[in-house]
């Protein structure tokens, strides 16, 4: 990589040298050319107020129109004898036809090019003959003078002047290139050097992680290029997140092995029992076989929904619903439920009679705030509060749903929504899948609503779950 960035480096600059050589060569060509054209103009203007000025001394001074004498023709022939000989300076007297009368055209200057007509028509004309010169025509303002002495033809001035290109010499050029090439590549180098080893650290680095060592990282050095220090902070976020949901992944499982282990146990236990004819009562067997059948239930249930979410085809169905409707058929489930009743928890509701129909998908709706409420009952000590207002703005309904539990800890807090966590403070006798809040997290989404945890609440205890819904228009 390094030897292809120098080699890059080089062509550039040699391409760079080769253009500008030609590029300054046309560009001073051009200009030449048209310094030529504008000094050629010049030239012929002069000498058109010059013709312009011995013929007007001619009408004054010596002629006079009505003399039948060619004194006056031949002094003003005399004159333009002497224009002639100018320096690449010609006369010619072109007829209303457009053919040359008198005069004969510099070399290499075709009528073509002088373009006769225009000439004609008064307007003066420019143009390149070769490489190396350039001509104008300028054809003289009509005069009584001229009309006697060339009927109705006009008169043109064409004047030609070198283009005069200064070249380098070959040598300094070469000099010049070679300096450009050896300073080029000693940056070439340098720059290789600094883009191309962090590049290779990178991909060692990523390859390191693609196997498997999730604990690699890449080192960031100061002098870096900014462009790159993004790249590795970029990687290394990467791999620190693919560690972290690893870690994530493996406490999961544990924790799932030992979720399925307890009922699995459980149920197989009991049926045994009941199977080799020694339970003591198989109606209350039955029951705890049922009660850890539907914990398992639960646990794959939730699996299963995460799977769903995750995928690209799940979608909710969004309808104008009411919020309050909703939340009291969840708490009117969950006042006479097993956990509250042992728990003796009470249920405490404040819900507004202001308008609080949103666009929600109710069974979805359901599904994420029974999650939070399943979550409440779990932690909470004696008391779960729920309550619905709309916000200040009018533009969101807010749904609280608290615990006076004790809390959850500030290294718990930012990952209370991540998939496969559980905290590590967790008491035992606490039971779940720890994908309740993760699901319930993921449907506030679908249904563009917005879910946050806020803990401590009161006196150092107790946690809120807030989910801010758009209101329905």
């Amino acid at each position: 990589m390094r030897r292809r960035l120098i080699y890059a480096l080089l062509g550039v600059t040699l391409f760079a040298l080769i253009l500008s050589g030609f590029g300054g060569y046309f560009l001073s060509k051009r200009q030449a050319s048209k310094l030529a054209q504008q000094e050629a103009i010049k030239g012929a203007t002069t000498l058109t107020n010059e013709f312009q000025t011995v013929e007007s001394k001619f009408n004054l001074a010596t002629c006079q129109l009505t003399e039948t004498s060619t004194k006056c023709l031949n002094r003003l022939l005399l004159r333009v004898r002497l224009i002639e000989k100018a320096d690449n300076a010609t006369f010619i007297v072109i007829g209303p036809q457009g053919n040359i009368k008198r005069g004969i055209l510099p070399k290499k200057v075709t009528t073509q090019m002088i373009n006769i007509p225009n000439l004609l028509a008064g307007s003066p004309q420019t143009g390149l003959i070769n490489n190396t010169s350039a001509f104008a025509a300028i054809p003289l303002p009509p005069t009584a003078l001229q009309t006697q002495l060339f009927k109705n033809s006009t008169v043109v001035v064409v004047l030609t002047r070198t283009i005069n290109v200064i070249l380098p010499n070959p040598k300094y050029f070469l000099v010049a290139a070679l300096i450009s090439l050896i300073i080029a590549g000693s940056i070439a180098i340098y720059l290789s050097s600094r883009i191309s080893k962090p590049l290779i650290t990178v991909a060692k680095t990523t390859d390191q992680i693609s196997n498997g060592d999730l604990s690699a990282r890449v080192p960031i050095e100061p002098h870096d290029y900014e462009e790159l220090k993004e790249l590795s902070h970029a990687i290394n976020k990467m791999a620190l997140s693919l560690e972290t949901n690893k870690q994530l992944e493996r406490d999961f499982f544990l924790a799932v092995s030992h979720e399925l282990n307890t009922p699995l146990t459980s149920i197989l236990g009991y049926s045994e029992a009941i199977s080799d004819n020694v339970s003591d009562n198989v109606q209350k067997d039955a029951a705890v076989i049922k009660t850890q059948a539907l914990r398992l239930q639960r646990l794959v249930q939730d699996i299963l929904n995460l799977a769903k979410l995750e995928s690209p085809q799940f979608a909710v169905n969004l309808v104008r619903d009411s919020v309050n409707m909703r939340l009291s058929e969840i708490i009117d489930s969950y006042k006479n439920s097993k956990i509250v009743l042992e728990k003796q928890l009470s249920i405490n509701t404040n819900l507004t009679n202001l308008p609080t129909m949103a666009m929600i998908d109710p069974d979805r709706f359901k599904q994420m705030i029974s999650n939070l409420v399943d979550n409440a009952t779990k932690y909470a000590s004696s008391l779960i509060a729920i309550s619905s207002n709309l916000s200040n703005d009018g533009k969101f309904i807010q749904l609280d749903i608290s615990d006076d539990g004790k809390g959850i800890t500030s290294s718990d807090i930012n990952n209370i929504f991540n998939r496969y966590y559980r905290s590590k403070s967790q008491p035992d006798n606490v039971t779940g899948s720890g994908l309740g809040l993760t699901i319930a997290k993921e449907l506030a989404l679908k249904m563009n609503a917005e879910l946050r945890v806020s803990s401590p609440t009161n006196n150092g205890s107790g946690t809120t779950f807030t989910v801010k819904i758009p209101v329905a228009v």
